[in-house]
């Protein structure tokens, strides 16, 4: 089955995309508050989060938030 904008009604208006760096190093990578990717070393991390959409400026301040506090999300959508 398809999963297209047409069955919006099974899927949340708004996504969440969450990572969150871990005491070892590495980072979890949350899609909807679903881990899809786990201890992501950081030489990894940019490639894994261009499969979500997230790169560019974007990528660098959400790396730069979570090298701070540990963790940060980007809401998208309504």
């Amino acid at each position: 089955m398809s999963q297209s904008w047409k069955d919006a009604p099974k899927y949340p208006r708004s996504n969440t995309f969450e990572l969150v760096r871990q005491d070892d190093g590495t980072f979890d990578l949350f899609w909807n508050s679903e881990l899809k990717v786990g201890r992501i070393a950081e030489r990894w991390l940019s490639a894994e989060c261009t499969r979500f959409g997230v790169c560019g400026h974007e990528f660098e301040s959400i790396l730069r938030d979570v090298k701070q506090n540990g963790r940060a999300m980007v809401r998208y959508g309504s």
